[in-house]
């Protein structure tokens, strides 16, 4: 620590992130540049996160904790530089009215998920009958696709001939 700063793996082991998590807010601009210590032969120092900016980390990793985006959570650092919450507290509100709906369908498909699951985990076979030797390359052998809109893989596209010349 130096003069209450912290480098990188001091903050993260605070705030429990990985380094690279906090590396990968700064190039997203979520987190300003920090200082850095003076550097040494073939360095451009140490990074040093003051007590300011483990606050911004904090109320990031809160953010993605309720699932916001990058681009929300950026919404969100911009509504409250001046320090005061009171700004984003009605745009986090209706960030969170818009979630609601994809979390509900998020968790109906979870659940369709669910239920495939178990049927496949009730009703695959441990081993391949001695006659199951060769495939026809269609997925459906290896793993019965019975709810199709639950995995919609699209076939591959054909390629078309590319003209010589």
């Amino acid at each position: 620590m130096r003069n209450g700063n912290l480098k990188i793996g001091e903050a993260a082991k605070r705030l429990e992130m990985n380094p690279r998590t906090i590396r990968f807010y700064e190039s997203a601009g979520l987190v300003p540049a920090p200082q850095r210590t003076e550097h040494g032969y073939a360095s451009a120092g140490h990074r040093l996160f003051t007590p300011q900016d483990l606050r911004r980390l904090q109320f990031i990793r809160q953010a993605r904790l309720l699932d916001l985006s990058l681009g929300q959570i950026r919404e969100l650092v911009e509504l409250t530089e001046d320090g005061c919450c009171g700004a984003a507290r009605p745009h986090l509100k209706a960030l969170i009215r818009e979630k609601l709906p994809e979390l509900r369908q998020r968790i109906t498909e979870l659940r369709r998920l669910e239920r495939h699951l178990q049927v496949l985990a009730r009703t695959l076979p441990d081993a391949p009958a001695r006659a199951e030797r060769s495939c026809d390359g269609t997925v459906e052998q290896c793993v019965p696709v019975a709810d199709r809109p639950l995995l919609q893989i699209a076939p591959p596209k054909a390629r078309r001939p590319q003209p010589q010349g």
